[in-house]
């Protein structure tokens, strides 16, 4: 049974750090939970946007691939996006697409993911006049 222990005493180390400190860190469920709910909201006010495009609505993809709506009319969306390093709006690459286009090319296609986007919302509201 000397091994055992052995097994025991070495997987308690490998919980330790060089300071004796705990590695593992026991999830936090009110953080879990807190997390869950930013998402879900993120989730809707991007829904809300991609549903109801305005001028200065500005996405992001996790902090790498960025996009301006920079007009709207009633059937279409012109957009400016680029990727890092980027500079706006001399960076951005001009798209027009229909509103629905403008919908369905940033969401995901998988049935599970009904009214979920590859992209963001981070805000609304940017000056974007004199862009395009």
């Amino acid at each position: 049974m000397m091994w055992l222990e052995n097994i025991r005493k070495t997987m308690d180390a490998l919980k330790k750090d060089e300071y004796g400190k705990n590695r593992v860190k026991k999830i936090d469920t009110n953080s879990k939970e807190k997390f869950i709910e930013e998402q879900n909201q993120k989730n809707k006010l991007t829904h809300e946007a991609m549903t109801n495009p305005k001028v200065g609505d500005r996405f992001e993809e996790f902090y790498h691939h960025w996009v301006f709506i920079v007009k709207v009319t009633e059937d279409h969306v012109w957009t400016l996006s680029a990727s890092n390093p980027c500079k706006f709006p001399e960076d951005g690459k001009l798209e027009i697409r229909s509103k629905e286009e403008f919908k369905n090319f940033y969401s995901y296609k998988s049935p599970q993911m009904v009214d979920r986007y590859w992209i963001s919302l981070v805000d609304r509201d940017n000056d974007v006049r004199g862009w395009i």
